[in-house]
């Protein structure tokens, strides 16, 4: 049975170390979170959910302006700058989307 239990980190760790759920699914770095505070826990591969991260310009910018942002963006991407900042953040579980 899926139930919702309110109360972010330190509720979800409570109640998975009192036996009231048996398991928790949420983004990699609120799992991450959890595994670290309740030794003995486990984060299973896969996905439950995919957050997406997005850049934006300001109302009325040119094409080109839209353009160059996608660029600077994808050209982060590709060299490694956003892999680098996941890795350095310690994130487990949280992938760079292709292009």
């Amino acid at each position: 049975m899926v139930v919702r239990v309110p109360g972010g980190v330190a509720n979800a760790v409570e109640v998975l170390r009192n036996g009231t759920v048996d398991v928790w699914a949420a983004n990699p770095v609120t799992l991450q979170e959890i595994e670290d505070a309740l030794p003995g826990a486990k984060v299973v591969p896969g996905a439950w959910t995919t957050g997406r991260y997005a850049a934006s310009l300001p109302k009325g910018r040119s094409a080109a302006a839209q353009t160059r942002l996608a660029e600077i963006v994808n050209d982060a991407k590709r060299t490694g700058v956003v892999q680098r900042a996941i890795e350095r953040a310690g994130f487990k579980g949280v992938r760079v989307a292709p292009d």
